[in-house]
């Protein structure tokens, strides 16, 4: 049962940007040379609190010590994604503001967020998520 979750929470990342890609065809007309701008960072995002995110963060912490790096960053996403969506936030607007989530952990527990960091080789958590581009 762990590795099927774990499993899933290391898909979860992939089917988020993916899902959340989209292709339209216009048939209608002529195609223009530029694309509409993406969308910026909403105003005044922000996160409940992190503290059950420090806690999933400490209890998986020997997990992403001991496998690769690149295993610990899926496990990171799969915990941030698992933790957000418990929360009620918006995914799509978490993957534009990635910084927010080293904002929330730094104010719950800044040793935690350093620890991971560390056992990681990352310079931010956001760093180590998946995305929108900005």
């Amino acid at each position: 049962m762990r590795h099927r979750r774990m499993i899933a929470l290391a898909i979860l990342p992939v089917a988020l940007v993916a899902g959340g890609c989209s292709v339209e065809v216009n048939n209608n007309g002529p195609a223009t040379g530029t694309p509409s701008p993406a969308p910026g960072p909403s105003a005044g995002f922000t996160l409940p609190d992190a503290s059950e995110l420090c806690t999933d963060l400490e209890e998986r912490g020997q997990e992403m010590r001991t496998y690769t790096r690149t295993i610990g960053r899926i496990t990171l996403n799969g915990l941030v994604i698992d933790w957000a969506s418990r929360n009620q936030v918006d995914l799509v607007a978490l993957a534009s503001n990635r910084g927010a989530v080293d904002e929330a952990l730094e104010a719950a527990c800044p040793g935690v967020r350093s620890n991971v960091m560390d056992d990681l080789e990352i310079e931010s958590i956001a760093s180590a998520l998946v995305g929108l581009p900005e």
